[in-house]
């Protein structure tokens, strides 16, 4: 019922865009508190832990990779950080030991090493094939 209240506003053309926006995005609200609701009521099953790390793992380097293949800065750098808890959690000594240092040496660049920053928020840091 919802996702229809929001088609068809979407696709009414008397519509004011603006409203379809707050509207979209009361939409999202509710479906994001609905999941936390429903994750709230499933958190007592094991399996069900289990395959939610699973999918905000799959989610985080999905996003990671997308920060990559943009060359997107912030976003690469956003999205290491909330993988390091994930290395720590499965046992991956040396990104677990060594990936806060490459955080705080990458957060330092601005100050460090401006013009490499300067390449790194342009896009310049990853290879980007065709």
């Amino acid at each position: 019922a919802v996702v229809d209240d929001v088609v068809e506003r979407f696709t009414t053309k008397d519509e004011d865009v603006t409203y379809s926006f707050y509207t979209l995005v009361i939409v999202t609200s509710t479906v994001l508190d609905m999941l936390k609701e429903f994750d709230e009521s499933e958190s007592a099953h094991p399996t069900f832990k289990f395959w939610r790390q699973y999918m905000e793992m799959v989610s985080i380097l999905m996003g990671f990779i997308r920060a990559d293949r943009e060359g997107n800065w912030a976003l690469h750098l956003e999205l290491f950080s909330k993988m390091l808890p994930w290395f720590a959690i499965y046992d991956h000594t040396n990104y677990a030991r060594w990936g806060p240092v490459y955080l705080a040496d990458m957060r330092a660049l601005p100050t460090t090493a401006p013009e490499v920053f300067n390449e790194f928020v342009a896009g310049r840091f990853s290879i980007k094939r065709n």
